[in-house]
Formats: C-alpha cells, sequence, structure tokens
C-alpha cells in the first residue's frame, strides 16, 4: 500500500509540474527543435568535445543536439499558463551553432531566447519523458542552398529530409509531442568532416534505442560534387557507429547497403543463380590491368569470360562484335554506365570511367540486354505490420537512344517517366496487353525470388525500403524476356510515388528497437500503437 501510495504520489507531482505556473527565473529544461527557427535556421547544441577544442570555427563542421531537452531560464511565462500550450520564453544553456555562421563574427553564440510549450518545459529535478529514440542524423550542409528538384532521391534537397524526418508519419511527428525522442545532426561539408562525428557521441545519447541516419552519396571519384563522400570513409563511421550500438535505419546496415550501392551483388549471382535472371556480369580484376602490357588483350579475356557465362544453346558471339556495358559501384544520379562494342570498346568505356577515381574503384562489365523495352520497377517498403513487403509495380519510358564510346547509336536507358498501363500497352507492346501483363507477372515472380535471396544471404526483409529494377526486352514477342538490371538501395527514385509510406517504413524501423520487439515505443504511451501500417503507395501530388 506504501508503494502505491509512493506511486501515485509521483504521479500527482509529475502532472503538477506539467501545469503549475512557472517563475520567470527559474530553471528548467526545454524541449528544443532547430526547425522552429523564425528565420529558418538551423542552430545545434554544440557537444562540449566540439566547442571546447583549439580548432577555429571555419575548419570543423557543425554537430549537436537539434532536437531534445536542453538547460534553460524562464524568461518570461504565458498571460494564461492554464492554456498547454502556451508558450514559455526561455533562455538556453549552451554554445549553439549554425551551418551558415550567421553569427556577425562567424562564432558560436552562447546561450538563446526560444519560445517552447508550457508542456515541453520541466522545472529543473522533475523527470523527462522517457526518450523512445535517440537519432543521428548525418547530412550535407548545405541546406538552404541544395537542389529543389528530385525530391524523393536527391540528398541535397532538403524537402526529401524534411519527408521522412519531420512529415506526417516521421519520428517527429510521432515523438515530438511528448517530447520523447532526440536528434544528433551532423551537417557535412566534406570527406574530412566525417573524422567529427565521434562514436563517443553515441554514449551521450538517452536512449538505449539509438539509430543512425545517413544522408550522404559514397562514391569513388577524387572529383566530389555536392551530397558526395568518399565512399570507404562513410562506410567505415557507418560500420563504428553500429559497434557502438548505433543502428544504421537509413539507407540500410553497412554490409547490405556496401553490396546494393557498390553493385558488388551482381557477379556472384549472375554466376550461381540464373533465375535470377543477372546478365553475365564480371568484376573488373585492376591487377590485371595494371600488370597487361596489352590491355585490350586483357578486355578481350574479359569478353571471353562474358561469353562462356552464357546459357547452353545461346547465341555464339565473336570479342570483336561482342556488346557490353560497364558499369561503376558507388556512382550517382545515372552517372557511371558506359556501352561498348568489342574488345577496344570495353578499354575506352573502362578508362573513362576510371578517370578521376580511387586506383581500384568497383567496376562491372555486363553483357548487354539487346531490344529493351522499357523498365518495369518494384517499389518496396518493409511492412513490419504485416512482416512483408508491400510493393507497387511502375512502368519507366526509356531515354532516346544515344552513342557511347564508338558502339552503335542505339543503347538507352530509362527514362524518370512512368507509363499507366494503357500508356505502355500502346507505347510499347504495341496495344498487345497480355503481353505487358506476361511481362508484370514475371517480374513479380522474380521480385519474391530476390525477397528470399535476402534473406538466405543473411539480410532479412530489406528495410526501410528498396527498389527491384527490370528491363523488358524484345516486347513485340508474345513473351517478352525479362532480366534483372539493378538492386536499388533506400533512397532511390519513388518513380513518381508519394513518400508516405517509406516515411511509416522508415519510422517503424527507428521504433522497432535493436531487438525487434518494438518496446521503445511504450515510451509514447498512447500515441506508441506500433508497427504501423503502411498507407497506400499512391501517386505524388508534385514532382519526385
Amino acid at each position: 500500500e506504501r508503494s502505491e501510495q509512493r506511486t501515485s504520489e509521483g504521479m500527482a507531482s509529475q502532472s503538477d509540474d506539467l501545469t503549475r505556473p512557472l517563475r520567470d527565473g527559474e530553471p528548467v529544461r526545454a524541449f528544443y527543435h532547430a526547425h522552429d527557427h523564425p528565420q529558418g535556421y538551423r542552430y545545434v547544441r554544440l557537444p562540449e568535445a566540439l566547442a571546447m577544442d583549439d580548432l577555429p570555427t571555419e575548419a570543423k563542421p557543425v554537430i549537436g543536439l537539434s532536437t531534445g531537452w536542453i538547460p534553460a531560464t524562464v524568461v518570461e511565462t504565458p498571460k494564461d499558463q492554464a492554456v498547454d500550450d502556451g508558450r514559455v520564453l526561455v533562455f538556453l544553456q549552451g554554445l549553439f551553432d549554425d551551418h551558415y555562421h550567421p553569427e556577425p563574427d562567424g562564432q558560436p553564440v552562447c546561450g538563446m531566447y526560444w519560445r517552447v510549450p508550457r508542456s515541453l518545459v520541466r522545472p529543473m529535478g522533475s523527470s523527462l519523458p522517457e526518450a523512445a529514440l535517440s537519432l543521428l542524423v548525418v547530412r550535407w550542409g548545405n541546406y538552404h542552398g541544395g537542389s529543389k528538384s528530385s525530391r524523393s532521391h536527391d540528398i541535397t534537397n532538403d524537402a526529401m529530409l524534411r519527408d521522412i524526418l519531420l512529415d506526417r508519419g516521421s519520428p517527429h511527428a510521432a515523438c515530438a509531442p511528448t517530447g520523447s525522442y532526440e536528434v544528433f545532426t551532423a551537417f557535412i561539408r566534406n570527406t574530412d568532416d566525417l573524422s567529427f562525428v565521434e562514436p563517443l557521441l553515441a554514449r551521450t545519447m538517452r536512449s538505449s534505442n539509438r539509430v543512425g541516419m545517413y544522408f550522404l552519396w559514397p562514391s569513388q571519384s577524387h572529383r566530389l560534387s555536392s551530397g558526395m563522400v568518399s565512399e570507404h570513409v562513410l562506410l567505415d563511421l557507418m560500420h563504428r557507429m553500429e559497434m557502438e550500438g548505433v543502428r544504421t535505419c537509413w539507407p540500410h546496415p553497412q554490409a547490405l547497403y556496401r553490396q546494393l550501392a557498390g553493385k558488388l551483388w551482381a557477379p556472384g549471382v549472375s554466376r550461381g543463380r540464373p533465375d535470377l535472371r543477372v546478365p553475365p556480369t564480371v568484376k573488373v580484376d585492376w591487377q590485371r590491368f595494371r600488370m597487361a602490357t596489352d590491355v585490350v588483350q586483357v578486355a578481350t579475356g574479359i569478353i571471353q569470360e562474358l561469353i562462356g557465362m552464357r546459357p547452353q544453346g545461346g547465341a555464339a558471339a565473336a570479342p570483336d562484335s561482342y556488346r557490353g556495358v560497364a558499369k561503376l559501384g558507388f556512382s550517382w544520379m545515372g552517372e557511371g554506365v558506359r556501352a561498348f562494342e568489342g574488345p577496344r570498346g570495353l578499354v575506352a568505356a573502362i578508362r573513362d570511367l576510371r578517370l578521376g577515381t580511387t586506383d581500384a574503384p568497383v567496376c562491372l562489365v555486363q553483357e548487354r540486354v539487346e531490344g529493351v523495352a522499357c523498365e518495369l520497377r518494384l517499389v518496396c517498403c518493409r511492412d513490419r505490420a504485416r512482416e512483408d513487403v508491400t510493393w507497387e509495380l511502375v512502368r519507366m519510358r526509356q531515354k532516346p537512344q544515344r552513342r557511347q564510346n564508338g558502339g552503335a547509336d542505339d543503347f538507352s536507358v530509362a527514362s524518370h517517366e512512368n507509363m499507366k498501363f494503357e500508356e505502355a500497352t500502346a507505347d510499347v507492346f504495341g496495344g498487345r496487353s497480355q503481353a505487358l501483363k506476361a511481362a508484370e507477372d514475371e517480374v513479380r515472380r522474380l521480385g519474391k525470388l530476390w525477397l528470399q535471396w535476402f534473406e538466405s544471404e543473411g539480410f532479412g526483409l530489406p528495410a526501410p525500403a528498396f527498389r527491384l529494377d527490370f528491363i523488358v526486352a524484345n516486347a513485340a514477342r508474345a513473351v517478352p524476356q525479362v532480366w534483372t538490371v539493378e538492386l536499388c538501395e533506400c533512397g532511390g527514385s519513388l518513380c513518381s510515388l508519394a513518400h508516405d509510406a517509406r516515411t511509416t517504413a522508415t519510422l517503424n524501423e527507428c521504433l522497432a528497437g535493436p531487438s525487434g520487439d518494438f518496446a521503445p515505443a511504450a515510451a509514447l504511451g498512447a500515441q506508441g500503437s506500433f508497427p504501423r501500417p503502411l498507407p497506400a503507395m499512391r501517386a505524388a501530388a508534385y514532382e519526385r
């Protein structure tokens, strides 16, 4: 009875802390959210280790708490404190900085005035809400000057990150009303900045459910564009943070992300799993190229190896007339693909791709599929509520054909334009709807096989989202050919579908917790009904 009485008294005291009038000058903790800045800045509270070092401000990235509880002092209480959402003016303690260093002297600012709802201000000494989630967001720093297009997949477009982190179905929408999470954000300008994202940061996180999200493109190039960093540095960081207990929920755990972004899965699958319909593929051995006195001979050997991988009964081919595609791993936004014909064309394609990259980039050579009519894609989200994958099939038009490396001028890749079933039937399949239906049925069959492959390789069901891309060839046949062309990592284009399902799938992954039992979601109380069912995949209301 005494224990129950103490519990009742504690709950009553906590309720009083949420509703009683606050005094000017009273020490409190306030729930801060950087996106509430009236001028649109994103100030973060700097960790002491970064704020107190001897490096000049311009030599280090801005990294710190962008959402979470911060010590503060009450400056002004709302006129009507009975209103739950009445905002309290507080003075936040600590050093704050923004990626753009907007202060006149370019230095961090000591303390900030901020208005916070009364429900998210706690007197000092009272308990804080249990943290359902501690989130580390590693992102490109230029949040105002980035891309304004390709909203579903361009990580330099700030709207993409807002859709995932702040919009309906997001971690912020689920956790911010009760102050039940925190976010540490690193605004990255270049590869060197990643060295400041220390694993020690993980030990300052409040929640036992610690999650990392990395909105950067790992690249093998020495000429890095906006949003790109060295692939091995980023992947090493992801691995170190995972060793510290920070699960990667965007894009994928490091081991799977490396396979997908680097296209490392293709050579082994093309040899060992013909049922998955991957064209013959080999990985370039750079040691052979460096030691060779005749690189054309090495290229001839690669082509002969590809010819030998063709299924029995496949058409014979002479190396000089062989047509293929060279692909660079860790390449983005449609770059890193070159068509070729014959050994000399392959040498030219490889030299073109290697120009400006690391000494031994991941480079694949693949047999070209002739007569490509369109791409069919499965845009996939892991559905934890059903313990399955939800997908939507989309039909992509091809871009106009183009000439590459002296080859025939009939090489094309998929465009960003999708087609309705009726459009694809008329424009691609010559009005033969049954041929399109047969191709789509084959894509769904292959999609199920790929889910089994992920499981058998130890990756489980990929989460939160991914894409399976297939090319359709010889559309004039009664049964067109379907080949797997890409396993696209989370963060790829949604092909004009809305982000809602992907955002909810991301929230589910964040709150599933280390054991996958959604125990952290209990901290959200009545709002914590998880896993949440995914919204239907639908066309976006704006250009994606």
